[in-house]
């Protein structure tokens, strides 16, 4: 497993948290995760980059001082203008075996409204990914390192009026990005699929005009169309298919102000000075919890996922 961060020996031990059993393997998963958040920490620290810890991550540090037990992910948060400087120096910062995955490097990438940092001597393979693959669709060409998501944080009107037009306006322009990106890229079937030979032409046709790419570009164009200046309210506007999104989505700028830390694992990760409001606002009651099953991926901390996808190895049942 080839990591950076120094991890004590009996973290890779299988334990029982809240009643769930974490395996050793899910354990190295989570090194990889917490590596990558390392690496991603030492690019922020050294272009003063400020990030946040998020979603389930966030709930996990505040909770459980660590992953939440039923979880296999990581979900980070940086300002639009900071998401934008770590776009800049990441192919310079960036080396092997991390890279920096975004609609930009398409040669190792889909077309994503945000960034994934992954370990590309690692593997995941995601549910649809699979069933893909298991029906002999070969053309997955992008990255399937196990990584951490990164969301950019765009400004939102401060009235709330004009934020609910803005707010309908790319929820709208977001779906229909949807279906054309669900046309292209990843998502193209192969030719071989007889029973849909006119969604493979329209796939064909739309990549061979850059559409998904186009279509992309002009949703990021509508998402910061408030980017010149410093809004009271901030969203992650690349995730509008949240449910009650105004209500639960839209954070205070002021709560992001004079990060603190809070204890993740074996790291120490920054946290908006709001995160309790924040995890109130996204989830409720955050104190109680629900044990779920995990995503269903598959891992290998072991391999590259091009020991799969372009090596043909078969994926362990």
């Amino acid at each position: 497993m080839n990591i950076k961060l120094d991890i004590p020996e009996n973290f890779y031990y299988g334990e029982e948290r809240c009643g769930y059993y974490v395996s050793p393997e899910m354990k190295r998963v989570w090194a990889v995760e917490l590596d990558l958040i390392a690496e991603f920490a030492r690019v922020c620290e050294k272009y003063n980059i400020k990030w946040y810890a998020d979603s389930g991550t966030l709930l996990g540090a505040a909770r459980h001082k660590g992953f939440i037990p039923w979880d296999d992910d990581v979900d980070l948060a940086v300002m639009r203008e900071d998401y934008n400087k770590l776009l800049d120096v990441a192919d310079k910062e960036f080396k092997q075996p991390y890279a920096l995955i975004t609609a930009k490097t398409h040669e190792r990438g889909r077309l994503l409204s945000f960034a994934k940092l992954c370990n590309e001597e690692t593997t995941i393979i995601e549910g649809r990914t699979r069933l893909l693959m298991d029906s002999g669709i070969k053309n997955l060409n992008f990255s399937q390192g196990i990584f951490i998501d990164i969301f950019p944080l765009d400004n939102i009107p401060d009235d709330r009026e004009a934020a609910l037009k803005f707010i309908n306006k790319s929820d709208k322009f977001s779906l229909k990005t949807e279906k054309i990106l669900k046309l292209t890229d990843l998502y193209i079937p192969s030719p071989n699929l007889l029973k849909r030979p006119m969604k493979y032409i329209i796939s064909r046709l739309l990549s061979k005009y850059d559409y998904g790419h186009k279509t992309l570009a002009k949703f990021i164009d509508i998402i910061t169309s408030y980017k010149d200046f410093n809004s009271e309210y901030v969203a992650k506007l690349v995730c509008l298919w949240e449910a009650d999104f105004l209500s639960r989505m839209v954070l205070e700028r002021s709560e992001f102000d004079n990060p603190v830390y809070l204890s993740f694992e074996t790291l120490n990760i920054p946290a908006p000075s709001g995160w309790e409001k924040i995890l109130n606002k996204y989830y409720g009651d955050w104190h109680k919890y629900y044990i779920r099953e995990r995503h269903g991926n598959f891992y290998d901390t072991e391999h590259s996922y091009k020991y799969y996808t372009e090596e043909g190895h078969p994926i362990d049942k």
